[in-house]
């Protein structure tokens, strides 16, 4: 801040410095602090070893580092599950009473919740603690996460195991280049009806007929793709006109 004159110096009022109380010539209407206790340092309270200015105690944000004394208070949850509930919060002062969701709980609830759970049905020893929701649908058989993935036969929509050959055949390089023939032969126009919309490579002879005929082996299935065994229909044609396709 530039100086002012000196006769606007002697003007202004003697002011006591609030850190050192000693009387000093203020520079501005807001100034508070004498020149020396202004330039003089000291390291910060928080304990990092940084140096900041007498006018104050942290560096900015330090003095929020460290635990509060608050944060250690704790009580148990008032329903007798035994849950500890640590302070926190805007208002840390305050702590609360239950859990959320045990101020509801009945005396039988917290009484059955306080017996041991069973152990885990994948052998690995541990034992399941009870919640509240398992008082309501029952208990439960595995810890969250060791309940083995349920596939195959053990599956609820298990249909036989025919829904994962096709698309296996589907998926290969030469069904698509079968695919793509077909498509190409017709020119993206329906056989039947010469629409251009939609167009799907048919077979003309069922596809159950053909696994039928050489069984599960994708190679043989992959023998019979060949252009003259397709043709190109919309989506509508494709639903019924699979027996005026049918090779001679």
């Amino acid at each position: 801040m530039k100086s002012p004159y000196p006769y606007i110096l002697a003007r202004m009022k003697l002011r006591r410095c609030r850190m050192c109380r000693r009387e000093f010539h203020p520079r501005s209407g807001i100034q508070k602090t004498c020149p020396t206790c202004r330039t003089g340092v000291h390291p910060c309270r928080c304990g990092c070893g940084q140096l900041v200015s007498l006018s104050v105690n942290y560096v900015h944000g330090h003095n929020r580092r460290g635990p509060k004394p608050w944060q250690a208070l704790t009580r148990l949850c008032a329903c007798g599950c035994g849950t500890l509930i640590k302070a926190h919060g805007h208002r840390p002062s305050v702590i609360r009473q239950f859990v959320s969701g045990h101020n509801a709980r009945k005396p039988e609830i917290v009484r059955w919740l306080s017996q041991p759970g069973k152990v885990c049905a994948c052998g690995c020893g541990k034992r399941i603690k009870r919640t509240q929701s398992q008082w309501k649908y029952g208990l439960s058989r595995y810890i969250s996460g060791h309940n083995p993935a349920v596939r195959g036969k053990r599956h609820p929509n298990w249909r036989g195991g025919c829904s994962d050959f096709r698309p296996r055949v589907e998926n290969h390089r030469l069904y698509r280049k079968w695919r793509s023939l077909v498509l190409k032969r017709a020119g993206g126009r329906c056989e039947l009806c010469g629409s251009t919309e939609n167009i799907e490579a048919a077979h003309k002879i069922a596809f159950a007929e053909l696994v039928r005929g050489v069984g599960r082996n994708i190679k043989e299935v992959l023998k019979l793709h060949v252009p003259e065994m397709g043709a190109a229909l919309c989506r509508q044609c494709h639903r019924g006109a699979r027996t005026r396709l049918r090779p001679s």
